[in-house]
């Protein structure tokens, strides 16, 4: 769900109940899919149709668990609680919006107290609590969102819930863009992204006043209520037949030559490249390939969530500074003064935990770029060295963009070997491993596998090492 100052919305746990038997897409299907719709929407769909929350209790990446579920009747909608002109009119609106997308379904705003299905509540939160027979979870935060709707033994859609809070403050626009974003997922498009800034399933707070359904959108609803998706088709079973079209896949010979070009005239060490094939690369949730690079898509931009004390503020800037200097020219940290627009955030942490816990990213499922981040700190309270707390700072910088958290000590590294207060902040391999991953050349999506390829050409590989880390 968006981000939202005013608002939140609840939509009750999408279709990751639904389990109708596998169906699969016969030739003729996916070439008229093809026929009828460009990548970059079937991209779209794929993204944002077969969408599972990692953080799910019940979540298991591509294990089959994720299939098409949609609605088979005509939706009607009963509205409860803070029925206001404002309220009624935006909702009004949003229907009206998917109608003449000419679906084979429509949606009518209902009057009759019988025979509605979907079910949607306006109030404070602990109106929602009641009505919704759901306790909202402690500290609500407004970038979250949980959900409910009923499925028959077919995969058809049966019942919906939408809750919106609506006891802040907002305007008109901000209510009628929540709803018709909710309205539409609740159709059958749980996932959001951060690929398309305008469109209604953009991940972050948007910045554009008035949501509308742009042409991606409508051609992400149009491809679900199409013949050719029938309820129950897989995630797999779509990625199987649409591989080669995804963006991930276009990584072309080109690029990967250009990287072994890039290595041979740096010339790294043995102990940098050693260093980079066990961090550098990480696995992905939602796509069958060998572990990839992920990185950052845009520039960096940080923030604290809660009162830094002046000197950990001074050892980030630190920090940001030094890996700065070691990228180059590409300045990708810097401080965002609008909290709300903020791609990095730093929290306190009051627990003694171990800082391997604290680091957090989130990405676009299919082009391995990285988008989102946070870093928990430890409290002040938590008596740590200066120097062993800056060291811990700056590897959670790193894990954020783009390295793999290490459970090991690795000897040529100082920053992903064993934290100690009384050697330098980083190694000279970690110095040339900073350079290396952000290089220019380095794509995100580039696999595992092809780079081992390129690099034992020119390095010693341990290829038995390499296959037990991954196990």
């Amino acid at each position: 769900m968006k981000n939202s100052k005013y608002i939140f919305i609840c939509i009750y746990s999408f279709f990751i109940s639904c389990n109708p038997s596998n169906k699969k897409l016969s030739k003729e299907q996916v070439q008229e899919i093809k026929d009828t719709y460009i990548p970059e929407e079937i991209t779209y769909f794929y993204e944002t149709v077969f969408f599972v929350d990692p953080e799910a209790r019940d979540y298991k990446p591509f294990k089959g668990n994720t299939k098409i579920c949609k609605w088979d009747t005509d939706i009607y909608i009963e509205v409860y609680g803070n029925k206001t002109e404002e309220n009624i009119a935006s909702l009004k609106k949003s229907i009206k919006s998917l109608n003449t997308l000419d679906l084979p379904i429509k949606l009518y705003l209902s009057n009759k107290k019988e025979g509605n299905n979907i079910h949607v509540y306006f109030g404070s939160k602990e109106y929602l609590e009641k009505e919704l027979n759901k306790k909202l979870p402690q500290g609500f935060a407004f970038d979250n969102g949980f959900g409910d709707y009923e499925i028959n033994s077919k995969g058809y859609n049966m019942k919906a819930i939408i809750g919106i809070e609506d006891s802040y403050e907002s305007t008109e626009s901000e209510a009628s863009n929540r709803i018709l974003e909710e309205l539409t997922q609740v159709l059958g498009i749980p996932g959001d992204s951060y690929s398309h800034i305008n469109s209604i399933f953009y991940q972050s707070r948007s910045p554009i006043a008035d949501f509308k359904l742009i042409n991606l959108d409508k051609k992400v609803l149009q491809l679900l209520y199409s013949k050719n998706i029938a309820v129950g088709l897989t995630m797999e079973e779509f990625y199987a037949n649409f591989k080669e079209i995804l963006p991930h896949t276009q990584l072309t010979n080109q690029a990967y030559l250009d990287f072994e070009n890039f290595i041979l005239k740096k010339e790294f060490s043995q102990e940098t490249i050693n260093l980079f094939l066990k961090t550098g690369f990480k696995e992905s949730n939602y796509i069958i390939n060998s572990p990839n690079i992920q990185k950052w898509h845009n520039n960096l931009e940080y923030t604290f969530k809660d009162k830094i004390a002046y000197v950990d503020s001074v050892l980030i800037s630190r920090n940001i500074t030094l890996i700065n200097k070691l990228i180059g020219a590409r300045k990708i940290l810097y401080k965002k003064r609008k909290k709300y627009n903020a791609n990095l955030t730093f929290y306190y942490e009051q627990e003694e935990k171990s800082f391997n816990q604290f680091s957090y990213t989130g990405k676009d499922m299919l082009r391995y770029q990285i988008y989102k981040g946070k870093i928990l700190i430890l409290n002040r309270d938590n008596k740590i060295e200066e120097s062993a707390r800056e060291k811990i700072i700056l590897k959670q910088l790193l894990i954020v963009l783009g390295f793999k958290l290490q459970m090991e000590n690795l000897e040529s590294s100082e920053i992903f070997g064993k934290i100690d207060a009384n050697t330098p902040l980083l190694s000279i391999n970690d110095e040339e491993l900073i350079s290396l991953f952000f290089s220019e050349t380095l794509k995100s999506g580039m696999t595992k596998d092809k780079i081992v390829k390129i690099l034992e050409k020119h390095y010693t590989i341990n290829k038995n090492e390499l296959n037990t880390e991954e196990e």
